[in-house]
């Protein structure tokens, strides 16, 4: 992962062939310099979520974040899926780093 400063904005794209319950649905972060209560949103039409600020400190390249999502339900098959998405965006959501 790259260095992040602060005010880093995080995208996570879930695949389609899992299904993401709006209410519970929580996401919590944990990590060195982490906003331990960021603000986010779900586009459940994409299976986007969108949290804000995800860091409140600059972290270096080998500090580590968490990010816990609870409320997506696994497929009822056990097959291949598509590709979880993360990306990353600095504070005027120019894009950081895209993981597939």
């Amino acid at each position: 992962m790259n260095p992040l400063a602060v005010g880093t904005n995080l995208r996570i794209v879930i695949p389609p062939e899992f299904n993401i319950v709006k209410n519970p649905l929580t996401v919590t972060t944990e990590g060195a310099n982490i906003n331990p209560n960021p603000a986010w949103t779900i586009d459940k039409a994409t299976g986007t979520i969108s949290i804000k600020n995800v860091n409140n400190n600059y972290l270096q390249q080998f500090d580590f974040m968490y990010i816990s999502i609870a409320g997506v339900i696994n497929p009822s098959q056990t097959s291949k899926t598509s590709s979880f998405q993360v990306s990353l965006y600095d504070s005027s959501d120019l894009m950081i780093e895209y993981v597939n």
